[in-house]
Order: structure tokens, then sequence, then C-alpha cells
């Protein structure tokens, strides 16, 4: 099983971004978007796990999750990874969200002692748009400027509950997306 732990993203948000989305196609660039229904916050890929390993990764979440306070993640700002000049993957989120890096360091802490690589870099709160290969960089530009203007004018937030263990099913049409479990800040369990 494909796994990844994330932030679930209100449909309100998911609709106001899809709206960006909807601006930023105008530039024509080669960009795989992101169905609306798959916005999430990574908080820590997994990769293929076998079934047996679900329940020690479910209780090592709960363990992280269980002291953490509610936060919220404002989305303030449009990037792209790894750079401007090489853009693959086109995000909105808040880069300096320290509660959400306290939340991907604890969690990677834990799930290395199950085995699992320690993330090598910064984490930044962000929600991928849309995926790109060979993209000009001047129009990519141009889209992160629109985009942080928007963003700039309409405040949008995400109010970070609790934390979802995901399963990702690849099929022709992309990625879909499968609950696994729920754990909700101070240790509340669905």
């Amino acid at each position: 099983m494909r796994l990844f732990v994330a932030i679930a993203v209100p449909l309100e948000v998911r609709e106001s971004l899809l709206k960006i989305v909807h601006k930023l196609k105008k530039y024509g660039e080669p960009v795989r978007w992101v169905n609306r229904d798959n916005f999430h916050f990574t908080v820590k890929f997994l990769g293929e796990v076998a079934e047996e390993k679900i329940s020690m990764i479910g209780k090592t979440i709960e363990k992280v999750v269980f002291s953490r306070e509610q936060f919220s993640i404002d989305i303030t700002e449009a990037g792209v990874f790894p750079n401007v000049l090489y853009p693959h993957v086109f995000w909105v989120g808040e880069n300096n969200c320290l509660p959400f890096k306290e939340l991907c360091y604890g969690l990677d802490v834990e799930l290395e002692k199950l085995g699992f690589s320690r993330e090598k870099n910064n984490a930044t709160a962000h929600i991928t748009l849309g995926r790109m290969k060979k993209a000009n960089a001047k129009r990519v530009y141009l889209m992160l400027k629109d985009a942080n203007d928007i963003l700039s004018r309409e405040k949008r937030s995400v109010r970070v509950r609790g934390i979802s263990l995901m399963e990702s099913v690849l099929g022709k049409s992309g990625a879909c997306y499968r609950i696994l479990n729920n754990f909700n800040m101070g240790g509340m369990h669905e």
C-alpha cells in the first residue's frame, strides 16, 4: 500500500483554490493540475508499506498528535519546488508555519523508529496545485505573481484539528486518495 500522512483541506478552501487554478490555466503551461478533491497538506510521505505495519504507524501517529494543540495554516503564498528556474511543483501555503514544522519533525522522529527515513529538507506547509516537467520559467514567474496577488487580497486559512493516514491508489487518470484513519489533536481518535 502506498501511504502518506496528510492534513485535510475544507471544501470551501479547495473551491477557492480551484478558482486560482482556473486563472493560471490561461498561461497554457504544460501543468498537470491536481483534482480539487486531492488538495491536502502532506505531513509525511511513507511510500510502499506492508499492510501489517499500518497498526504500528497508527499508534505512532496517535502518540505524536496526542499532546499537540490545534493550529491554523494560513495560505499566504504561492511557490514552486525546487525553484522558479526548474519548476516541478506549483504550490500554495505558508512557508514558515512553526506548528506545522514541529508536527512534521515530531512525526519524522517517531516514524524513524519504525524504519522510515527522515526528511532532509525543512517542511513547508503546502498544497500541491499542479506538477510540471518542462515549463517556461518566465511564464511560471508570471503565474506565481498572479497567484500571490490573489492570495494577498483574499485570506484563506485551514484550522488543523487532526491529521489522516491516507492511501494513494494510482490509476489511469491519476491518484485517488482514501482515508485509512483520522487522528485528532489532543488524542481523540476517529
